[in-house]
């Protein structure tokens, strides 16, 4: 049934009310009308007026009924679906409320989005800067007015270039198509011209805003890298410099050893002066020589270094026979050798020969030996070996130096090759600055060889090198 044509519970209550009220009325005035019958029948006005009566009081009552019917039950439901279409007016639809509910909820949620972002821009720590797709500036957050010094409002609609020097224009352009085709650009390191420093060193990152598919717009982040670069320059001067008093005391300990063979045997010209033949004073002044000219390939060696900035060990190749450069080292070393009287044994081909820088080369048999010296006990053995070998189907050559020493220590042996380490054997001992083997792995390295040290079984150490052989030949 329509909701707007149902008789309410209210209306029900008062027509059952009109019924019971006309049934109340009618049933006395029929009893009367039957027991004043008999008499009224003999008497034809009081019959009149009795029929009268009920007539009338039936008129009453169906006016009564009608008029409850028609009249008070219309209004008072009309009444209570105003009030409820009023109630209606006012609460809404359920649907509708959710809906109305869930429309405020996300404006409150886009509004606060607003907001953080906002404060993000705002608050960021780098310089940002919003650009369109012809680079004319749109936006910029505060601290690009602290960096760069531009009020927003001066840089609104200007392209970004004019903050921008020419030699980075082609870099900026690159790095903005490169975005627009929705790309992540490479961070890039540029100069910034300002408004009242100068000039900036800044990193630029830029990132395209999307506007449905396709790319609207683009935001600049630059940080500010002044501080850093300085530091940078400070720390590059500070490593040139240790770099420089390393290789400084590293010329100091490697020409101890050839000042102390030139000085013995100055010494000993000396002492024997009255005593000494032809051949004896021929061989006293291959040594000096010897000596004096690896004395001057170390003072060139620093000199070369310094001048290529420390990147690359320049290297003099040539072939030279192992066994007579070898000989050679031990000469160098025989005052060493005397005073710890221990025995040096070489075991090779007298004819190998390799192509290599001679004299670096030597330095390293030189920091080799005089380190098994070092750490000998008075009158033991030192083996040198050297052999060809094939390795990964080329050609190389293997050096060794075993010595009868204490060895090293296990935790040691991946250091000892680091510049001014120095085990606690050395300590020990209280010989070496950590330098000679730093030395010696750089000469060998640069002839793309390898160096490595372990400990014998039955004790010492062992250290071992191996170089490729280029032109080399077995006479």
């Amino acid at each position: 049934m329509d909701r707007q044509k149902e008789i309410p519970f209210e209306g029900r209550v008062i027509l059952s009310i009109a019924l019971f009220s006309f049934l109340i009325l009618l049933i006395p005035i029929l009893v009367i009308l039957l027991i004043v019958q008999p008499f009224a029948m003999s008497n034809d006005i009081l019959w009149r007026a009795s029929l009268l009566g009920v007539i009338s009081t039936g008129l009453v009552s169906a006016i009564g009924y009608l008029f409850i019917v028609k009249i008070i039950i219309p209004r008072r439901f009309a009444k209570v679906n105003g009030l409820e279409r009023s109630h209606e007016d006012l609460t809404g639809d359920p649907v509708d409320m959710i809906l109305e509910e869930k429309v405020l909820e996300r404006t409150k949620e886009l509004r606060n989005s607003e907001e953080r972002y906002k404060s993000l821009w705002e608050n960021a720590e780098d310089a940002m800067i919003r650009i369109d797709l012809d680079k004319k500036v749109t936006d910029a957050n505060k601290r690009e007015e602290d960096f760069l010094g531009y009020p927003r409002g001066d840089l609104l609609g200007k392209e970004i270039c004019c903050i921008l020097p020419a030699e980075y224009h082609n870099i900026f352009d690159k790095i903005f198509k490169e975005t627009l085709r929705g790309e992540k650009a490479a961070t890039q390191e540029v100069s910034m011209v300002t408004n009242k420093r100068g000039i900036l060193a800044m990193e630029l990152d830029m990132r395209g805003i999307s506007n449905g598919n396709r790319i609207s717009a683009a935001q600049i982040h630059l940080r500010d890298i002044t501080g850093r670069k300085k530091l940078e320059q400070q720390l590059m001067r500070a490593e040139k410099m240790a770099v420089l008093s390393r290789f400084t005391t590293t010329l100091a300990h490697d020409l101890r050893n050839p000042v102390i063979g030139i000085k013995k045997t100055i010494e000993m010209m000396q002492q024997r002066s009255m005593n000494l033949n032809e051949d004896t004073t021929k061989k006293i002044f291959s040594d000096l020589i010897t000596s004096s000219d690896l004395l001057l390939g170390m003072i060139n060696d620093v000199l070369d270094l310094y001048q290529d900035s420390y990147k690359e060990l320049p290297l003099l190749l040539y072939n030279f026979f192992m066994a007579e450069t070898l000989e050679e080292v031990v000469k160098l070393l025989r005052f060493q050798i005397e005073e710890k009287r221990v025995f040096i044994e070489i075991d090779g081909p007298m004819e190998l020969f390799i192509r290599g820088d001679k004299r670096r080369l030597q330095r390293v048999f030189i920091n080799l030996l005089d380190n098994a010296i070092k750490f000998s006990p008075n009158g033991d053995r030192i083996k040198i070996t050297y052999r060809p070998v094939i390795e990964d189907n080329l050609r190389h050559l293997y050096f060794e130096v075993a010595d009868e020493g204490p060895g090293i220590r296990p935790e040691d042996l991946d250091r000892i090759f680091e510049p001014f380490f120095v085990g606690e054997m050395a300590k020990t001992f209280k010989k070496g600055a950590g330098l000679g083997l730093c030395f010696c792995k750089a000469i060998v390295e640069a002839h793309h060889g390898r160096i490595w040290a372990k400990n014998r079984e039955n004790g010492g150490a062992l250290f071992c090198i191996r170089l490729p052989i280029e032109g080399e030949g077995v006479g």
